[in-house]
């Protein structure tokens, strides 16, 4: 079923509508029964499909939030954070935010280090939780 649903990311998902709910709905179960594991939905970050590398970040997401995927959620943060792919940009910016809430420290260092070449969306998004003045922190020099 796994490699069924890595073709419809392939050909079918055309939109971070279907991508989400695929994410949310189906993937994250798939990870959270271990019907595959997280390495297998990793390996989607090298897809030359934009929403085979966002459905990684954005399945992420709520792995994060409800099970705890905080080491696993900022590696697949640094591996997708200077993607071409403003849908990417957004789906890393979201797994960053939500990480935040469980890890803040954590996901500010991240944040502090990729400032600079990290893509503004994503920095954006990562920091819209975040007071005001703190935020300022992570503009780019």
């Amino acid at each position: 079923m796994f490699n069924i649903m890595g073709k419809w990311f392939q050909k079918y998902i055309i939109n971070w509508a279907h991508s989400d709910w695929a994410c949310s709905d189906i993937l994250y179960f798939f990870i959270k029964d271990k019907v595959v594991s997280l390495k297998e939905l990793v390996d989607w970050t090298k897809s030359s499909s934009k929403w085979k590398r966002r459905a990684v970040a954005v399945t992420l997401v709520k792995l994060v939030s409800k099970d705890d995927y905080i080491k696993e959620g900022l590696s697949v943060a640094q591996k997708l954070i200077l993607d071409p792919e403003r849908v990417v940009h957004q789906g890393v910016g979201w797994l960053l935010r939500e990480t935040w809430k469980k890890s803040p420290k954590e996901v500010e260092d991240f944040l502090f280090k990729w400032k600079d070449k990290a893509p503004r969306l994503v920095i954006q998004y990562a920091t819209e939780k975040i007071d005001k003045e703190k935020r300022k922190r992570f503009r780019k020099d």
